[in-house]
């Protein structure tokens, strides 16, 4: 049973419940949600305030159970100007006018453990995509992008969309040296046959490679399966599942690493499709022999991790993305919101002590960072925002920019860029 306790203090009212992870005095602005949340085990979940509902219904979904957690999660909530959300105060480069910012203390988004051992520099922060910054001293640039749903016949302006993301990661400054995309390429894939796939990713890399020569590494997202919702398609082509995008992509198998600058990038593969045409978050055995290997190769190089499927997620206890629902004793996540297997995941990193620094996800199109023992987990937005029908609970279309130093510190920002939705997504 969730209890709550209301007490006043100078005129602000503080909430106290049930929860997994503990956040001290996380102010929050503005009708958003956004979680800094530590944890000495990470594990469970949280049951949070209900927030407004997701658009999205999840019924039907496997669960994923955990365990009655034991401790308290507060928070403290008040007034502020429209389109703010600020948690603490951290000093940024003012962005333009109409554009969210996030002001994060060192104290409230890194533990001392992260700060001791070379985490995040500091907190997540947000600008417009034309801030600039000073050049990187022996150090890489990256961008994280993700969940772009470029729609059949340019449904929702997405392709257009698409190429104005693009051309804010084009003028950066600096100019990143690498994308990491994590997923969602397409929309309609699971329910097209595979021509109409064909079509619809071909359009989608024609964008790209018109748009942008910055080297790009592809995840695969649940709405890169072709032909899994569609009856009249044989399962057995090569094209049905992942086959299609794995070979547009080139990519010789779903998971696979690779090194530029003195940091070493994984990129995974967690979705997992099921025979009736849904799709749970995994990482499969085969998978995580890879990453252990890997780890134990090399402890030394700092490592970014990149998935779809989030492993460690608050936003569905907040109702942001689908919702976290108590059961009795237990809390239900479905697992196609979250990995259901995410201590497996956990259990590698522990065991091989593989020196990763950042776990990046997407799927649940809002931003998001939990820091446990030093590894932090950012779930970075989307480019198509409320896919291409305006911000997502507040978090705008947009992009992470990832400033990695030669000795393993982070210095992440979300950067929005100024995407204006048309009248036929109203």
């Amino acid at each position: 049973m969730i209890w709550w306790r209301k007490r006043w203090k100078a005129g602000r009212t503080r909430n106290y419940w049930n929860g997994v992870f503990k956040a001290e005095d996380v102010r929050i602005k503005s009708k958003s949600w956004f979680g800094i949340l530590s944890s000495s085990n990470g594990v469970g979940g949280t049951k949070a305030l209900r927030a407004w509902s997701s658009k999205k219904s999840y019924l039907g979904s496997p669960t994923v159970t955990t365990s009655k957690p034991t401790w308290t999660c507060t928070t403290q909530r008040k007034a502020a100007r429209p389109n703010m959300l600020q948690i603490d105060t951290l000093p940024i480069k003012p962005s333009k006018p109409n554009m969210v910012n996030f002001r994060i203390s060192r104290r409230e988004f890194v533990s001392r453990a992260a700060m001791l051992t070379g985490g995040l520099t500091a907190g997540l922060r947000t600008a417009h995509a034309n801030t600039q910054n000073p050049p990187l001293v022996n150090g890489l640039r990256a961008v994280f992008a993700t969940d772009s749903h470029v729609m059949v016949d340019n449904r929702l302006r997405s392709e257009d969309g698409l190429k104005a993301a693009l051309l804010a990661i084009e003028n950066l400054k600096p100019k990143p040296e690498l994308i990491l995309f994590g997923g969602d390429l397409t929309h309609e894939s699971p329910e097209l046959d595979f021509p109409a796939a064909e079509q619809l990713i071909d359009r989608f890399l024609k964008v790209w490679k018109d748009h942008t020569d910055v080297p790009t590494f592809f995840t695969f997202g649940n709405h890169d399966l072709v032909g899994t919702k569609n009856a009249t398609v044989n399962h057995e082509d090569p094209r049905f599942g992942k086959g299609l995008y794995r070979m547009r992509l080139e990519l010789e198998r779903n998971f696979y690493v690779f090194r530029k600058s003195g940091w070493r990038f994984i990129v995974l593969d967690d979705v997992l499709p099921e025979p009736d045409g849904s799709y749970v978050g995994q990482f499969v055995e085969e998978q995580l022999a890879f990453l252990r290997n890997e780890l134990r190769a090399d402890v030394q190089t700092p490592t970014v991790l990149c998935g779809h499927i989030p492993s460690v997620s608050v936003l569905p206890n907040l109702s942001i993305n689908g919702e976290t629902k108590a059961n009795g004793a237990q809390f239900e996540t479905p697992a196609s919101l979250v990995a259901q297997n995410t201590s497996d995941l956990h259990q590698v990193l522990t065991e091989t002590a593989g020196n990763v620094k950042l776990v990046l996800a997407g799927h649940l199109h809002h931003l998001e960072q939990i820091q446990i023992d030093g590894l932090s987990f950012i779930n970075g937005g989307a480019i198509c925002g409320n896919w291409w029908k305006g911000a997502q609970k507040g978090c705008p279309e947009g992009f992470m920019v990832l400033d990695l130093s030669s000795d393993g510190r982070v210095a992440a920002e979300y950067r929005s860029y100024g995407w204006r939705i048309s009248d036929q997504s109203r």
